[in-house]
């Protein structure tokens, strides 16, 4: 027993440990263990064999051995991964093989290849013997053990100059023995230069395999070290052989010293060993046989055709499943395991869900093909409109292949997918030949057509990984894809990426809004109308993020504008949930509530269907009817999304429900159901404290998110009357919130009133000074900090003071304030009447008493029934 593992039988042994066949009981299946036992320097090689599991768990793809598990056992590491029933290709070429057969298996291990690189992955050490050809004839890629993360190239360069007697550098560097790695024979020439590498390294490693297994010799020869000079000279062997001309160009581009000589891509290379020039003088040659048939037989050319057309009907319902190894039996049985939905019934739903949608899309994708095919064996369509629906359910293949990647991802909230699935684009899109029509042919040329494939798969990835919440790797993914379009100088592919990029781009302002205004020029300069407004809506985003509610205002409106146009209802319903923000934070409710309701309309239609956006748009829609004085039905919508956030939890990711949470206990302590929203902000604490329990990676609460909760409990406990505990929750929130300047300043006003009403005026008078000379204060902050100041000056007797403060509140009043913040403006007033033993006193204490019984202000109507003794100095 190996862990939870069986062990059969011993089938391989290798310089990082032993193979054995093993079964697995739980799910009844057989598996390949790669086991390291008690080995030198124990935390490097232990950490290699780490990276190689986290490496190849990452890869969905045919032509890459699947990982399933990995663990510690008698003092070693294991890998537990997909058993092929095969031989390695070097055993499978040390029998005789047709040309076409090696170029053909090659062409599928670069595929396998090509399939890393996406995902970010160099191999590092490809040859023949990490190859296994199953009895399928399928080559699987395997033993990343060498791989690394292509954004550690800088880092490795660095490792390089490690000196040879270090030993001091942390296990996670990797220093130590690191700098040069690979097999003599097939390393590139940056390897033993001990600089960076990157995708190009695994395509001259492959070619040297390719250039072997045509020649039956490597193309650098002698002891290590001929063979460094060699490569780092760029003098391979001649060829022994005749090759063809085509072939003998690939080889000698893949072999290339300088790398940005070799291909741009591994599927640019690939693609040039499927451009056979002999496959297609054999194409040609059979239409010349159809024709002298036409002209020789005559009427029996009909019934050649007719079989011939028959034969192709038959072939198009017997379509390959490019799924396979992606989206089967055993990846969704790998997938559920790791998502512990045997532990967890929660996490059982969840799978459920998303394993019905994406079955139910590979489906679809599947019936697309065929029919595409069926189209094209009738005579149905043109060969372009073929190639045009062939390129679109590619896009859509890639889609499922990144989002089955990250499945296998243990940092990936499962719920999250769901969203992710439901975002992807309908794959109906591709049989729509009225689009179609404007969309630009493929290219004619096959490493072009596959340079621009490889664009749309990383920039797809990216997509899927943003609808994910996996905001890292989806900016590396749409920068990749946007430095290969410029690259290729395609604009339309380059203004897509950088809008992607635009939405997903990390860190402060100054490295935001470069991203930013980039996206806006590129997607204006190249008429990607979907892409310039999604552009346009980050930028209204971003505006809003910033406190400039004026700025994102006008942007808001043009990107609603935009999105209604490009025809996109998950775009929309996104534009219209910051016009409605937005239109919130600058007082008018009724613009408001308009946008949001539009957006949770949007969001419940079908090719949309995303549950968090519509939540999120009816919670700030209930927020804007209490302006209204409607506190009826804000307390019914809030219990319906309650309602709803419960029913649809399976599809809402932790950090989607967290906020869910905390965002309609805002919701409920402006309508007074204080008591109701410390309970809810207490059921937001413990789903987090659940998820950590049970190691799930998004349950990881930042500063920010203890801050906003911390405001949130400190403004309940205020209203209901709980001053000292309110003031202390709020310098806690303070503490949290420091660079978060839009929030912050709500934390010290809320608190700058606690500290008034628990009799500490100096306190509350210095957060007030802080705040005053803020440029993320709204109109609404504005006059709560005044009337805060009124009550401050009327508290010690400083009559003049708060009449002039006063004023101030009263010019900074929104039209459409809620009863609550009309009590609260009237209050100083009332006070100041008061005061001065005005005649109209009786009358302002029945407004301000009118104005809190309407939102049902308990607390504040005690506090006015007590008003009395208040005198001028």
């Amino acid at each position: 027993m190996l862990g939870r593992y069986v062990i059969e039988e011993l089938i391989g042994a290798g310089g990082m440990g032993v193979v054995y066949r093993a079964r697995d009981p739980d799910l009844g299946r057989p598996v390949a263990i790669k086991l390291l036992g008690r080995v030198r320097s124990d935390w490097q090689w232990r950490a290699r064999l780490l990276r190689e599991a986290q490496a190849m768990a990452r890869l969905a793809h045919p032509n890459v051995v699947t990982v399933y598990d990995v663990g510690l056992a008698h003092d070693g590491l294991f890998v537990a991964m997909e058993y092929v029933e095969g031989v390695t290709l070097r055993r499978w070429l040390a029998e005789p093989r047709a040309r076409h057969e090696i170029v053909a298996a090659f062409a599928g291990a670069g595929r396998g290849l090509h399939a890393a690189h996406l995902a970010g992955l160099v191999h590092r050490d490809f040859k023949p013997d990490n190859v296994l050809m199953a009895s399928d004839r399928r080559a699987r890629v395997t033993d990343f053990g060498l791989a690394r993360w292509e954004a550690a190239g800088a880092a490795e360069a660095a490792d390089a100059a490690t000196e040879p007697g270090d030993r001091s550098a942390a296990p996670d560097g990797l220093t130590v023995d690191d700098a040069v790695m690979g097999t003599p024979g097939y390393m590139a020439p940056e390897q033993y230069a001990g600089v960076a590498v990157d995708a190009r390294t695994d395509q001259f490693a492959f070619t040297c395999a390719l250039y072997e297994a045509l020649h039956g010799q490597r193309p650098f020869a002698g002891d290590p070290g001929a063979i460094r000079d060699a490569v780092l000279a760029g003098r391979p062997l001649a060829h022994p052989r005749d090759l063809p001309a085509w072939l003998r160009r690939i080889l000698e581009r893949g072999l290339e010293t300088e790398r940005e000589r070799r291909f741009a891509s591994m599927a640019e290379l690939v693609a040039a060993l499927e451009a056979d020039p002999a496959a297609a003088r054999r194409r040609r040659a059979v239409a010349i046989s159809v024709a002298a048939v036409v002209v020789v037989v005559g009427g029996g050319y009909a019934a050649t055709a007719a079989r011939d057309r028959d034969q192709q009907l038959a072939a198009c319902r017997e379509v390959p499943d490019e799924l396979a190894g992606t989206w089967d039996g055993p990846r969704k049985a790998a997938i559920a395991a790791g998502f512990g939905v045997a532990e967890r019934p929660g996490r059982a739903r969840t799978w459920a869900k998303l394993e019905q949608l994406v079955d139910h899309r590979a489906a679809a994708l599947r019936t697309a093909r065929e029919q595409t095919c069926l189209a094209s064996a009738r005579g149905e369509q043109s060969p372009v409109l073929a190639a045009k629906r062939g390129a679109c359910l590619d896009d859509r293949r890639d889609e499922l292949v990144a989002l089955a990647g990250l499945m296998g991802r243990r940092d990936t909230d499962p719920a999250s997918l769901i969203a992710a699935a439901r975002q992807l684009q309908s794959i109906d899109r591709c049989s729509d030949t009225d689009r179609l029509a404007g969309e630009p042919a493929p290219a004619a040329d096959p490493a072009r057509r596959a340079a621009l494939g490889e664009i749309r798969a990383a920039l797809g990835a990216a997509q899927v990984m943003t609808a994910a919440g996996q905001l890292g790797l989806a900016m590396d993914k749409a920068r990749r894809a946007a430095d290969l379009a410029h690259a290729a100088g395609d604009p339309a592919l380059a203004a897509e990426a950088m809008a992607a990029l635009a939405d997903v781009q990390r860190g402060g302002p100054e490295q935001r809004w470069p991203v930013v205004w980039q996206a806006m020029r590129d997607t204006a300069a190249a008429g990607t109308a979907q892409a310039h407004a999604r552009a346009v809506t980050v930028v209204a985003r971003d505006f809003a993020a910033g406190g400039k509610f004026e700025d994102a205002e006008r942007w808001s409106w043009l990107a609603v504008g935009l999105t209604e146009r490009s025809g996109d209802p998950h775009d929309l319903a996104l534009a219209l949930t910051v016009e409605g923000h937005v239109a919130w934070q600058l007082g008018k409710a009724a613009e408001a509530l308009a946008a949001l309701e539009r957006c949770a309309k949007t969001a419940r239609e079908p090719e949309v269907v995303s549950v968090g956006v519509e939540l999120k748009c009816r919670v700030m829609a209930a927020q804007a009817t209490i302006q209204f004085g409607q506190r009826d039905r804000t307390i019914a919508e809030t219990n319906a999304v309650i309602e709803r956030g419960t029913e649809r939890a399976d599809e809402l990711g932790v950090r989607e429900t967290y906020e869910l949470w905390t965002d309609t206990a805002v919701v409920l302590i402006n309508a007074h159901e204080e008591s109701r929203a410390l309970a809810l902000l207490q059921r937001a604490q413990q789903l987090y404290e659940e998820a950590a329990a049970h190691g799930d990676p998004s349950a990881v609460v930042d500063t920010y998110e203890r801050g906003t909760l911390a405001l949130e409990r400190g403004v309940a406990l205020l209203q209901l009357g709980r001053a000292g505990e309110a003031a202390d929750e709020l310098a806690r929130a303070q503490d949290q919130l420091g660079g978060f300047d839009l929030v912050l300043v709500q934390a010290k006003q809320y608190r700058a009133e606690a500290e008034r009403r628990r009799g500490r005026p100096e306190q509350s008078r210095a957060l007030l000074h802080e705040i005053e000379g803020s440029q993320t204060l709204t109109p609404r902050d504005r006059a709560m900090l005044y009337t805060i100041l009124a009550n401050l000056e009327l508290d010690r007797g400083d009559c003049r003071a708060a009449e002039a403060a006063i004023a101030r509140a009263a010019s900074h009043a929104t039209p459409d304030e809620s009863p609550d913040e009309q009590g609260d403006r009237l209050f100083a007033p009332a006070r100041l009447a008061v005061a001065r033993s005005r005649g109209d006193a009786p009358a302002q204490i029945a407004a301000v008493r009118a104005a809190f019984e309407r939102a049902h202000n308990a607390f504040r109507v005690a506090e006015i029934d007590a008003l009395h003794g208040d005198r001028c100095r």
